[in-house]
């Protein structure tokens, strides 16, 4: 049996939307008012994640008695909790088939794909890719997207299926590509994309895709800079934005983001490339276009406005602008970032004052007032004192004793607590996270390092660790604490392949000892020393680094 998380996914991703009562509650469908009340609890039932009792209003009822919407909730739920029977009925009914169509096929898509059906995974994939344009291949890459995981194998044999077809338009072929460049299958993805029509959108996407696949970005940058804007759509634009983002070149970025419709999230984000790399000329051009765009409302333009001011230090400017958002009493973390520029203009008391008015309006909702909290300890560590240490434990356990779930306020703390060296402390608080998220990869691999750190113990450390590492394998440092813990085991063989792909995503003075101390005891001296002075460079003061120094003959 699937576990329950994975029906709720299910449920709240692709499948369960909400039901419009007024709609679905009418005199054709529901006669009497116990019935109208069945209705309402299965949706009370639904919301609350209790499927089965949810369906149980829908399998009472004859399927010719439910309205469009109630079929539509009634096949979702028959899939979820495995009514296949009730399921056959509705796809056989005359309301199943004349109602619902493109929602019949998804469910068929699904259910072969759940029953491990190849050929008619294959059939359903392609019945509803070529339904209704291209809203139907929109619906079916979500669905295969999202089964992948756990059914890859199937997946990929019915793509073979699916390829071999040859009435395939060009947008199937590009889908299909991308299904198999995310699935690994190099030589199906390149097989495809020579079937793209030659220089159309798809085809550059594709051969851009395959060079940028092989992470390096010099190569994927110049492929992106000779792509024109104009020749792709919407969509296609966000995926070239994604790879433009692999290359971390902010200009490449910038270009791809100019390119989509520009709204509240696309200013932002310009906003954020040029923190990046300042230009006084780019952020006037913006200020202007923020300025003359009319379908920006009061509120988008003055958080705008207030965040480019803040990228040219005009504190007091941006103070005026995330005041004037702010009146337009729509909750928001301008309010957060009030207080941080009163802070940054000399105005202590006034931010600390209103990041406490903040974390105790309840109006707001609970995100920004725990971002009150975190901003207050940021406040604090950026004015020395001695007591620093002090107030910003209270300010954790202030803001735990309201949100003791707030995983994210305790992670933080946790953290803060090894910095002071109260590594018991730390360990606690994320034992106690564990409790209630024991697959949170970050916590893992923070519990797992400070048992073989802190307090030796490796033999323990190894189970938390391997699990982050199946969770996120692709993390540096979590890549580094798995290489360090077979390290510490004696596995120095297999401790070597994770820290070099530790180093090589992001190079740390820690994981240059850790590949030091790995290489000296695998005999290897020239790349132990190398990695002892690379480690250096970075950080002179590494107390491991120089621990190890001290070792060297």
């Amino acid at each position: 049996m699937r576990p329950f998380y994975y029906l709720l996914l299910l449920a709240v991703s692709i499948l369960l939307k909400p039901v419009n009562l007024a709609a679905a509650v009418n005199a054709k469908n529901v006669d009497t008012l116990p019935q109208l009340q069945n209705l309402i609890e299965s949706e009370f039932a639904f919301q609350n994640g209790s499927f089965n009792q949810a369906f149980a209003y829908y399998k009472q009822r004859p399927i010719s008695a439910l309205s469009q919407q109630e079929l539509a909730r009634g096949a979702q739920l028959a899939l979820v909790t495995g009514e296949f029977d009730w399921l056959q009925q509705l796809l056989s009914s005359p309301a199943g088939k004349s109602s619902q169509q493109q929602e019949i096929l998804k469910i068929k898509l699904i259910q072969s794909i759940q029953q491990g059906q190849v050929p008619l995974i294959q059939q359903n994939w392609q019945n509803l890719a070529r339904s209704n344009d291209s809203q139907g291949a929109e619906l079916a890459w979500d669905i295969i997207i999202r089964y992948a995981p756990e059914y890859q194998s199937n997946l990929n044999t019915a793509l073979e299926l699916y390829a071999k077809q040859t009435d395939l338009t060009n947008s199937e072929l590009f889908q299909l590509f991308q299904f198999a460049w995310q699935s690994n299958l190099d030589a199906l993805a390149v097989s495809l994309q020579k079937r793209l029509s030659i220089n159309s959108a798809e085809d550059l996407l594709a051969k851009t895709l395959i060079v940028c696949k092989e992470k390096d970005h010099i190569l994927c940058q110049q492929k992106l800079e000779k792509l024109n804007t104009s020749d792709f759509d919407e969509n296609q634009k966000l995926l070239l934005l994604e790879l433009a983002r692999q290359t971390e070149s902010s200009s490449l970025m910038s270009r791809w983001l100019v390119s989509l419709p520009q709204d509240g999230n696309s200013y932002y984000q310009r906003i954020t490339l040029l923190a990046k790399a300042m230009d006084k000329p780019k952020v006037d051009a913006l200020i202007a276009e923020i300025e003359r765009d009319a379908d920006l409302n009061t509120f988008q333009r003055a958080v705008l406005l207030g965040s480019l001011a803040e990228l040219q230090l005009r504190w007091s400017d941006a103070e005026i602008f995330y005041n004037q958002a702010i009146l337009q009493k729509s909750p928001t973390t301008a309010t957060i970032r009030l207080a941080v520029v009163q802070f940054r203009q000399g105005k202590n008391a006034l931010a600390f004052d209103y990041l406490e008015k903040i974390q105790n309006d309840k109006n707001l909702s609970d995100e920004i007032r725990r971002e009150a909290f975190l901003t207050e300890v940021q406040f604090n560590n950026l004015k020395p004192s001695k007591l620093n240490d002090k107030n910003n434990n209270a300010v954790y356990q202030r803001a735990l004793d309201l949100w003791p779930l707030a995983h994210r306020i305790r992670y933080q703390y946790a953290m803060q607590l090894l910095e002071q060296g109260n590594t018991e402390q730390s360990v606690e608080q994320l034992v106690e996270i564990l409790k209630y998220a024991p697959t949170d990869a970050n916590v893992l691999n923070a519990y797992g390092y400070s048992l073989v750190k802190d307090f030796n113990r490796p033999r323990a450390a190894y189970k938390p660790i391997e699990q982050a590492y199946f969770i996120a394998p692709n993390r540096a440092e979590i890549l580094d604490s798995y290489g360090y813990v077979l390290h510490r085991l004696g596995r120095n063989t297999e401790a070597l392949p994770p820290l070099q792909k530790a180093w090589k995503i992001t190079p740390t003075a820690v994981t240059a000892g850790h590949l030091a101390q790995v290489y000296w005891q695998l005999g290897d001296k020239a790349q132990a020393k190398d990695f002892l002075q690379k480690g250096l460079k970075l950080d002179e003061n590494d107390l491991e680094l120089l621990q190890f120094k001290e070792l060297l003959p």
